[in-house]
């Protein structure tokens, strides 16, 4: 017969809840779990408020007029791993959140609550220096008048709750086997990040839609948070139409296996350089690195700040791409969501779904971009390249009194006599008239006659050079080198000086062999960049969405 026996193992309890302090709350995410908390309360309005000790660590409460609690229900909420009989909706996954996210920061914190108007305000409070003498033990009772006076902050003395961190202390150290990393809130406005992390992650219930609810206010030191819809329609290109994919996985839930559905959307944005659905649409849709990626949806709750759950890379390319997955609370188990409601990992079967489509629209994206880009430059070359020659002109015009210039007196119209090195020499040369600036000395046009790529011309007695826009030098190599200075003031100067020296030797028998040469120096250059890309790929800029260092 067999000596077996159960024993019961009762966890240590400082060691427990030491260990829980650090699992990697940050105070963003930490406060965000007691938002969840009030949401599942039916709160209409959620008050925080930060007030920085002489210490430097804060008070912090967070208090709303959810449907409260009565003493009964607020000791089993207390309790680590409490019953998801209290959740009263799927936003509480581990019962772990209020206890962990508190803890984490507080070693001492209070929740206090009142169900009813003008009913009891009982108070719980856990002090984990007391854990030692006292295991896994609380106290409860009446609350206090300051402590009623934080909770009728925000629930004007109907139902309610708030919870109450102590000496909350805002620096956390995480060691690693390697190296230690100090993030502290000295280097970033606390407020500022908070703010903005609860508005993206709650912007469904601040803004319901779908949502069968009234719209949550979050208030931030008195301060209404804005919600941050990361695919409003006013961000969205009119041009792309959310794709929408429905997929399922097969997972066994209570012995039994059930096809859970779970659905991604692929949104494209407008980019910087596309007409605005709405003035300022696109400042507010914070494009950037730190904002592209996968959005997951959790009851309508955002899991974490976007990426791409090693499902893409992060690249300029797919900046104007934002995806937002759908996902079923019943896919907890295999998402592997975290008790802080900040992470999931994806399963295999799931992370090939999701790359298979991802990778597909990533490609359109970059094509429907380039394709942008190309247009656009072409337009803005046939409006005219002016300011890419702005820095030459000004240096020509500088430097003309010490350039060996010859002396050119206009007859007409259309002849000049140009005292040229051979003596004096009558030509034909028209008078341009098309340029603005008195300082143009490179000026592009639409044509020129031949399809030359420069030509040498007038305005009245100085120099011009007519550049050709439509030559395919002038659009793959001037126009691509537009961010570099240095090269496109090299060519610029090497045709001034060119023209300077036909000008300088130029004869009526001469006039027809330059003219051959620049016919000859065309058609070389059309040959030697026929196969050049003119359509770089786009590289927009990076902006912060308040992601973590």
């Amino acid at each position: 017969m067999s000596d077996l026996r159960r024993v019961e193992s009762i966890p240590d309890a400082v060691r427990v809840t030491e260990g829980l302090r650090h699992t990697g709350y940050k105070p963003k995410t930490a406060i965000a779990d007691l938002v969840d908390n009030s949401i599942a309360a039916q709160a209409t309005e959620i008050g925080i408020r930060l007030s920085k000790n002489f210490d430097s660590t804060y008070k912090v409460w967070v208090g709303d007029n959810g449907c409260g609690m009565d003493e009964e229900t607020l000791i089993k909420a207390m309790k680590y791993g409490s019953s998801r009989e209290l959740a009263r909706n799927k936003l509480s996954v581990y019962g772990l959140g209020l206890k962990m996210a508190s803890s984490s920061f507080s070693k001492r914190f209070s929740v206090v609550t009142r169900d009813k108007k003008g009913g009891s305000v009982y108070c719980a409070t856990y002090d984990l220096d007391e854990m030692a003498d006292h295991p896994w033990t609380f106290q409860v009772g009446t609350a206090t008048e300051q402590q009623v006076i934080a909770l009728d902050a925000v629930a004007k003395s109907g139902s309610g709750t708030v919870v109450i961190w102590e000496s909350a202390n805002f620096v956390v150290s995480e060691q690693s086997h390697k190296k230690k990393r100090v993030n502290s809130s000295k280097s970033r406005n606390l407020d500022t990040e908070i703010a903005t992390y609860l508005g993206t992650v709650f912007h469904r219930f601040m803004e319901p839609k779908n949502i069968n609810t009234p719209a949550l206010s979050i208030k931030m030191n008195g301060n209404t948070i804005s919600p941050f819809d990361p695919v409003h329609p006013d961000y969205l290109d009119p041009e792309w139409s959310p794709i929408v994919d429905d997929f399922y996985l097969e997972i066994e839930i209570d012995g039994k296996d059930e096809r859970i559905p779970y659905k991604m959307i692929t949104y494209k944005l407008n980019g910087k350089e596309d007409q605005e659905n709405k003035p300022g649409a696109f400042e507010a849709s914070k494009m950037g690195m730190t904002t592209q990626g996968i959005y997951p949806y959790r009851e309508n709750r955002i899991l974490q700040d976007p990426s791409w759950l090693d499902v893409l890379a992060f690249h300029p390319d797919t900046n104007t791409m934002r995806v937002v997955l759908e996902l079923d609370p019943r896919l907890d188990q295999v998402i592997r969501t975290d008790v802080k409601k900040s992470g999931i990992a994806l399963p295999d079967e799931m992370w090939e779904d999701l790359k298979e489509q991802l990778e597909l629209y990533k490609a359109e994206i970059k094509k429907r971009n380039n394709q942008k880009k190309a247009k656009r430059e072409k337009d803005q070359i046939q409006k005219g390249g002016s300011d890419l020659h702005k820095s030459s002109n000004t240096i020509i015009d500088l430097a003309k009194q010490d350039l060996p210039n010859p002396n050119i007196k206009r007859i007409s119209p259309t002849t000049v006599e140009v005292e040229t090195l051979f003596g004096p020499q009558v030509t034909e040369a028209r008078e341009y008239a098309g340029v603005e600036s008195r300082n143009s000395r490179i000026q592009p046009v639409d044509d020129l006659e031949g399809g030359l790529l420069w030509e040498p011309s007038m305005r009245g007695s100085d120099q011009v050079i007519l550049l050709n826009r439509s030559h395919p030098f002038y659009r793959k190599v001037y126009w691509q080198l537009r961010k570099t200075p240095l090269a496109t003031q090299g060519l610029d100067f090497l045709l001034f000086s060119l023209a300077n020296a036909e000008w300088m030797t130029r004869t009526d028998r001469a006039k027809e062999q330059f003219f051959q040469m620049r016919q000859m120096m065309a058609n070389t250059l059309r040959t030697l960049v026929a196969e050049i890309d003119d359509s770089p790929e786009l590289d927009y800029g990076d902006d912060d969405f308040g992601a973590d260092e």
